[in-house]
């Protein structure tokens, strides 16, 4: 009886380790998923439910997303009024680089070329 359940322990051992390594394994892949998705600009997996710490890795994987996300939304637009305020300058303006290659040209600055 002593050798039948010492067999029973070890198996179900057995079956809870590769459960949870299962378990394991897939989110861990949904974090890396997750990681390619960000850095393509697609749209990230549903949050993991729960409350493990790959759990909370994930919720605060997606809350740095969204920062990320809404940041670079921002530095568009802005880039975006930038150049419609230098293209409507009466003035002439180009800017260069470091390495004196020329980056922007507006309208004016072109008719004084």
């Amino acid at each position: 009886i002593l050798l039948a359940l010492l067999s029973g322990s070890v198996v179900l051992a057995l079956a809870l380790v590769k459960y949870f390594n299962k378990n394991l394994l897939s989110n861990l892949s949904v974090l890396l998923d997750n990681t390619v998705r960000l850095e393509k600009s697609e749209p990230l997996h549903e949050p993991m439910q729960g409350m493990d710490e790959i759990a909370e890795l994930d919720r605060v994987f997606h809350k740095m997303a969204k920062a990320i996300t809404e940041a670079s939304e921002q530095l568009r637009l802005s880039e975006a009024q930038t150049r419609t305020v230098i293209e409507s300058m009466p003035t002439g303006v180009l800017t260069v680089d470091s390495q004196l290659e020329l980056k922007t040209l507006n309208k004016a600055a072109l008719n004084m070329l």
